[in-house]
């Protein structure tokens, strides 16, 4: 009697790696079959790292864990302001808003003749806010000098916004 289960037992084991089989061979190279569909669970944010391992709604799936999402909306200026100080310096404001509060960390500021300011922000500003920058010079202007800005928030920038300024 403990040989014909002991045959049993062998073909169920047969069956359950024919299966397995099957199922790899069905899938390719996404081998994981969760609930009879292929998953890829190194990228799916329902299934990551296992079937039914789902990510939280403000994250994604990589390399089968869950990681928070990375925003991609760009920082938007809102207007900018330039005052001339009477000495061929500005002070600028640039009020701005950062929809993935990572914050802004760099600017530029480009006239006609090139950029004159192309800096980090030493420390990244809040979610929204004005940057304001004093006592910037523009050397070999005068008169009516138009201008562009554009600010960054690591590797998104906002779209270039324009003004003028009389010095």
């Amino acid at each position: 009697m403990r040989l014909v289960l002991g045959v049993v037992t062998a073909g169920a084991a047969l069956f359950a790696a024919s299966a397995c089989t099957t199922t790899t061979v069905k899938c390719g190279a996404l081998p994981d079959d969760c609930a009879g569909v292929c998953t890829d669970v190194t990228s799916d944010s329902n299934n990551c790292g296992a079937c039914g391992a789902a990510c939280m709604t403000t994250q994604a799936c990589s390399n089968g864990a869950c990681v928070d999402a990375t925003c991609t909306a760009l920082p938007t200026i809102v207007s900018v302001t330039a005052t001339s100080n009477g000495d061929g310096t500005i002070d600028l404001t640039i009020p701005f808003m950062d929809p993935c509060a990572e914050g802004v960390d760099a600017y530029t500021f480009r006239t006609a003749d090139g950029v004159i300011d192309d800096i980090d922000v030493p420390v990244p500003l809040v979610a929204s806010g004005s940057l304001v920058i004093q006592n910037l010079a523009l050397p070999n202007e005068s008169g009516d000098v138009a201008f562009q800005v554009q600010i960054f928030a690591g590797s998104r920038e906002s779209a270039v916004a324009t003004g003028s300024v009389s010095l």
